[in-house]
Formats: C-alpha cells, sequence, structure tokens
C-alpha cells in the first residue's frame, strides 16, 4: 500500500466501483455497501455520496462529518453483500463479519484491512436531492494497493461493479453473491453464526 495524491483519489472511483463506507460513531464502528457517489471537484479534490434518510449511515454521518470510502475487491464480495442486507442500527456488523479494520490517519472511522484502495473524507456541506441527501465531502488523504492502482486502475484489480439483486461485475464476468452460512464462513474464517441471526434477536 502506498499513498497516492488526493488529486488522484476520485479516478479510484472510475468505472464506479461498490465501495464500503465506514464511520465511527461513540467508538462503535458502522458500514455499508455504496455505489452512489462520484466526484466533484478537483481543487479541493471532493466527492459526493447520496444517502436516504432512513439509512443508519445517514444519521451517523449528519453527526460526525466524517467517513471512509474502502473499494473492496472479488474475495470480499460475499461480506460485502452481507452488508448491505443488515442495518447497523442494533448490531455491530464489522465485528460479527470478522472483518479486520485499522487507523485512519485524519477521522475516526476505520479502514477495512486488505480493500483496494481507502479515501478518507470530511463533509462539507449537505442538501436534499429529491428523496436522498447528497453529501460533499472532501478528500483529506487516500491510498491505493500499487499494484491495483497506478494513477488509474490496472488490469490486477479486481473491483466489484454492482449490478442489482446478488449480481455483480469483477473483471467482464458476472459474479453471484450468496447467503449460503458455509461460504460466508469461509470467506471470514469462520465464526459467523451471530450475524447469521435474525436481527430482532439482537435488538
Amino acid at each position: 500500500m502506498r499513498e497516492i495524491q488526493t488529486i488522484n483519489a476520485c479516478r479510484l472511483l472510475s468505472g464506479n466501483p461498490v465501495m464500503i463506507l465506514t464511520t465511527s460513531l461513540h467508538e462503535r464502528y458502522n458500514a455499508m455497501p455504496l455505489s452512489w457517489a462520484m466526484p466533484c471537484s478537483q481543487e479541493p479534490p471532493c466527492i459526493a455520496i447520496s444517502l436516504t434518510p432512513s439509512q443508519h449511515t445517514y444519521h451517523v454521518l449528519r453527526e460526525t462529518g466524517e467517513f471512509v470510502l474502502n473499494i473492496p475487491n472479488r474475495r470480499m464480495l460475499n461480506r460485502v453483500h452481507a452488508l448491505g442486507k443488515a442495518t447497523g442500527r442494533h448490531r455491530d456488523k464489522l465485528s460479527e463479519l470478522m472483518w479486520p479494520t485499522r487507523f485512519g490517519r485524519f477521522v475516526r472511522a476505520p479502514y477495512l484491512t486488505d480493500c483496494l484502495a481507502h479515501i478518507e473524507c470530511q463533509v462539507q456541506s449537505h442538501q436534499t436531492v429529491g428523496d436522498r441527501r447528497l453529501f460533499v465531502a472532501q478528500v483529506m488523504v487516500a491510498c491505493a494497493d500499487a499494484e491495483a492502482f497506478d494513477t488509474h486502475w490496472t488490469e490486477q484489480a479486481d473491483t466489484l461493479h454492482y449490478l442489482g439483486g446478488n449480481e455483480y461485475l469483477c473483471q467482464g464476468k458476472i459474479l453471484y453473491a450468496t447467503d449460503q452460512t458455509e461460504d460466508l464462513k469461509r470467506e471470514a474464517g469462520g465464526g459467523l453464526d451471530l450475524f447469521l441471526r435474525p436481527i430482532e434477536d439482537l435488538n
């Protein structure tokens, strides 16, 4: 992993890869998959993301004003999909999925270990756009795997691109995420019994 110029952070989003937006509130981490994001300024480098008021992450961002965009790879397919099927309002999804994290440099939100890239962001403004809230955030620092990104994504970058349902595109091939317990356990290294329980059991 090497640090890249913040002005190149927006290029990490070229082709609109699936991202995992992480936050931290009261020392509790949360994460959600995100596809609705785009570069919106080059100087200073800024990214806009779109959230709905019903999402737990929306309320966390209104309070904290900071987040990290983590760009996952193919090996994380089933965990990425699982993150999008459960709310973090009443559970610690990252701990339940046994997803290792580490601290960022400028924000309290965590990096997800082994992702292809990370972009630390601080919210500058937000406004309502239809049924969504558009958050504009400045890139504070960005880093990327040297083999996957060199001023642009390389052929080695196995980013995921969400198509809908449980379908994702990766390097020209359609992949199908699974909810099967054994597949999730194998991907995360075991121990996912808590995550697979109904959410009402965790209140």
